[in-house]
């Protein structure tokens, strides 16, 4: 799982799509999701659907048209994303150790 955007730059009230591309060889990813860690219990979720800002159905590209809300103040945000198959449980991969771990993937929000 890649970010299209690693870093983005932005300021409340404008409108931004998160995209990540995604290889899923297996067909398992039913699901992305996203957390702020500075947030706690904020949840979007990612498309792969043609809507929403995301531009093709079922290329591998996931997305998410998201504004900042007006009241945000400014600093730096992570945004964490998970993948998740049809039962609801973290997609794994394995690691270069050999361990497994979930496919996850990080977008980094400044805010002016």
């Amino acid at each position: 799982m890649v970010p299209e955007k690693a870093e983005l730059n932005m300021k409340p009230g404008e409108t931004e799509i998160l995209t990540l591309r995604v290889t899923d060889n297996n067909g398992k990813i039913v699901k992305i999701l996203g957390f702020s860690r500075e947030f706690p219990g904020t949840v979007f979720e990612l498309n792969d659907n043609g809507e929403n800002g995301d531009k093709n159905a079922k290329d591998g590209i996931w997305s998410d048209r998201k504004t900042v809300p007006n009241d945000t103040r400014s600093g730096k945000y992570h945004l964490d994303f998970e993948a998740f198959d049809n039962d609801g449980n973290n997609i794994m991969i394995k690691t270069e150790t050999g361990e497994e771990a979930k496919l996850t993937a990080t977008i980094v929000a400044y805010i002016e």
